[in-house]
C-alpha cells in the first residue's frame, strides 16, 4: 500500500456546515473509493474535540479500518501526511480533474497533467499531484515506485459558498485607497472555512494517531510522519499539533511526528502560537520540526494581512493563551504563518520556553533564491507581471525538488542546517 486517503465533513447534505462531523474513510470494494466522493467512504468515527475521544481507540471501526491497511514501507521511504488550503470539498461528486474541487481527484494522485509538469492547465487549475512530487524521487512516476506511504486528508473548506475568494488587483485598489479595509473582516466564506478548519484538526489528529499504532503494530516503531499542508491546512495542522500534545503521554503520538511544512500558511498567529503552547507544554522527548515556507507578495496573505482576523477565534485565542500585556499586543496585529512567520513567543511565554525546532523560508527573498540556486533548486516565490500567486508553492515543479530533499535527506536538510545557510 503506497497511499491511503480519508476525508473530514459534515455527514450531511453539502449545504450542511454545523452537524456533526465524521472522518470518511475508502472503502476497498468502491472503485475509485473517496475520489468519487467522501460520501461514498465508510464513516469510520465522529469528530470530537476532547483528547479521550472515541475517535482515537484502537478498539473503535476506524482503528478496525486502519489496522487492515497493508504496509511495506522501505527504510527511507518516509511517511507523509497531506493536507490542502481553502475552498475543497470531498462531497461533492468527481467530475473531470481539471474541474473538480475534491481534492481526492485534483491533489492527492500521481497522475500527470496532459502537458507535464508546470503546465498552464497545472497552473491555472491548481491540480499537481501531490503525491507524486514529494514521494516519487523525481517527482514524477507510476504509484507502484512510491517507497513510503502518502496519505491524503481532505476536509470541506469551502465555508459554504461557490464564491471564488481570490483577492487581486480590486482588492490592491481598496486597500491603496485609504485605512478603512483594516476595519472589514475577510468575506464569510473564508471565516466560515477558517473555524471549519479546526474542526477539521480534530478529525487530523486522530488520523495520524491511528496512522501511528498501524506503524507501530506493523513493525515501524522508529518510523516518524511528516506533514505537509498549504494556505488554511495549516489551521488545521495547528489544531490537530494542540490535539495531541494535550494526549502527551497517553499515547506518544506527538513524539513520532517530525517534519511539518508549511507552504503560505493562511493561519493566524493567535491559533498557531495555542499549538505551539501545548508542544511545548506536552514536554515531549522529541518535538516536530517546522519548515515554514513564507511570501510577502502572496496577495491571498496580502488581503488577511490588511483585514481584522476573526474575531471569535481571536477571542479564544486570548482566552486559551492566557494572554496580557505585549502577547495582547502582537495577537490584535493581523499576522499570519505565510507572510509572518513563526509567532512571537510573547503569545505563548506563559506555557514554557521559545520553541526553537522552526525555521521561516521566504521564498520571495532574492538572497533565498540566490541560495537555492547554489544548492540547485530551481525555486519560485513570486512570478513577474502577475498578482501573488497563493498556490505558486506547489504548482511549481522546482519548489518541490526542495521540499522532498527535506522529506528525503534528513540527515542534510534539518532545521538548524537550514537556519544556519538563510541566516536566521
Amino acid at each position: 500500500m503506497s497511499f491511503m486517503r480519508f476525508s473530514a465533513a459534515p455527514a450531511g447534505r453539502l449545504s450542511d456546515r454545523t452537524i456533526p462531523w465524521a472522518i470518511f474513510g475508502e472503502r476497498p470494494d468502491v472503485p475509485d473509493g473517496l475520489e468519487d466522493s467522501a460520501l461514498a467512504g465508510a464513516s469510520l468515527a465522529q469528530i470530537a474535540s476532547t483528547p479521550g475521544a472515541p475517535m482515537f481507540e484502537q478498539e473503535s471501526l476506524f482503528g478496525a479500518h486502519m489496522a487492515a491497511q497493508d504496509f511495506d514501507l522501505e527504510d527511507d521511504g518516509p511517511v507523509v501526511v497531506f493536507v490542502h488550503g481553502f475552498q475543497h470539498e470531498p462531497r461533492r461528486p468527481v467530475l473531470p480533474r481539471a474541474r473538480s474541487d475534491n481534492p481526492h481527484r485534483c491533489l492527492y494522485h500521481f497522475t500527470e497533467t496532459p502537458d507535464g509538469p508546470g503546465s498552464r492547465e497545472e497552473r491555472s487549475r491548481h491540480i499537481t499531484p501531490w503525491f507524486a512530487r514529494a514521494m516519487l524521487e523525481d517527482g514524477r512516476g507510476a504509484p507502484h515506485e512510491c517507497t513510503g506511504v502518502a496519505v491524503g486528508y481532505s476536509y470541506a473548506s469551502w465555508g459554504g459558498s461557490i464564491d471564488a475568494f481570490m483577492p487581486g488587483w480590486w482588492t490592491r485598489f481598496w486597500d491603496w485607497a485609504g485605512p478603512w479595509p483594516r476595519f472589514r473582516q475577510p468575506a464569510a466564506p473564508f471565516l466560515n472555512a477558517y473555524r471549519d478548519a479546526e474542526v477539521a484538526g480534530y478529525g487530523l489528529a486522530a488520523v495520524l494517531t491511528q496512522l501511528r499504532a498501524r506503524l507501530d503494530h506493523a513493525g515501524y516503531r522508529e518510523k516518524r510522519i511528516d506533514i505537509v499542508c498549504h494556505s488554511l491546512g495549516a489551521r488545521t495542522v495547528m489544531s490537530a499539533l494542540a490535539l495531541i500534545a494535550q494526549r502527551w503521554p497517553h499515547d506518544g503520538t506527538i513524539a513520532r511526528l517530525d517534519r511539518i511544512l508549511i507552504m503560505g500558511g493562511a493561519c493566524y498567529w493567535g491559533q498557531a502560537a495555542y499549538g505551539l503552547a501545548n508542544i511545548v507544554f506536552a514536554q515531549a522527548d522529541q518535538s516536530p520540526q517546522f519548515f515554514n515556507f513564507t511570501s510577502h507578495s502572496d496577495d491571498v496573505l496580502r488581503h488577511l494581512a490588511r483585514r481584522s482576523p476573526d474575531r471569535v477565534a481571536k477571542a479564544e485565542a486570548f482566552e486559551d493563551l492566557s494572554l496580557q500585556g505585549a502577547g495582547a499586543k502582537s495577537l490584535r496585529r493581523t499576522k499570519t504563518l505565510g507572510r509572518d512567520g513563526k509567532p512571537h513567543h510573547t503569545l505563548y511565554e506563559f506555557f514554557g520556553d521559545e520553541f526553537d525546532a522552526w525555521v521561516d523560508i521566504p521564498t520571495d527573498a532574492a538572497s533565498t533564491q540566490r541560495w537555492a540556486r547554489r544548492q540547485g533548486f530551481k525555486t519560485l516565490g513570486r512570478r513577474k507581471f502577475s498578482l501573488g500567486d497563493h498556490w505558486l508553492h506547489y504548482t511549481h515543479p522546482g519548489n518541490w525538488d526542495l521540499y522532498r530533499a527535506i522529506l528525503h535527506d534528513r540527515d542534510r536538510w534539518t532545521v538548524s542546517s537550514l537556519s544556519e545557510a538563510l541566516g536566521k
